[in-house]
């Protein structure tokens, strides 16, 4: 239905699969360090195979163009402080499936 699919791998530094970690998704605005997960415009948390399935209906894409930049995060504490790691902005078009991966540190 004009939809998208983004299908985000978390892995940590060493390459091994995270299930059950949340990732991010901030539509059409990029990840710094002054944003926090309660910005997010939708989160998922990552299944056994430490993937994380969007699915963005017609609405949560733009209507006027016929393509979004999304960007995907993991925020993570240390400390008192809450880091992030993001990956870089995709673009994604109606009807399309991409597949990205984040690297965290853990």
């Amino acid at each position: 239905v004009l939809g998208a699919k983004v299908f985000v791998t978390v892995k940590n530094s060493l390459g091994i699969i995270q299930s059950n970690e949340p990732v991010y998704l901030f539509k059409d605005k990029d990840v710094n360090e002054n944003s926090k997960p309660e910005d997010a415009d939708k989160s998922m948390v990552t299944n056994g195979e430490g993937v994380a399935e969007f699915s963005l209906n017609l609405t949560e894409l733009n209507i006027t163009e016929s393509k979004t930049t999304l960007y995907f995060a993991y925020f993570y504490t240390v400390g008192d402080k809450v880091l992030y790691i993001k990956s870089e902005g995709i673009t994604v078009k109606r009807d399309e499936t991409k597949h990205i991966e984040l690297r965290i540190p853990i």
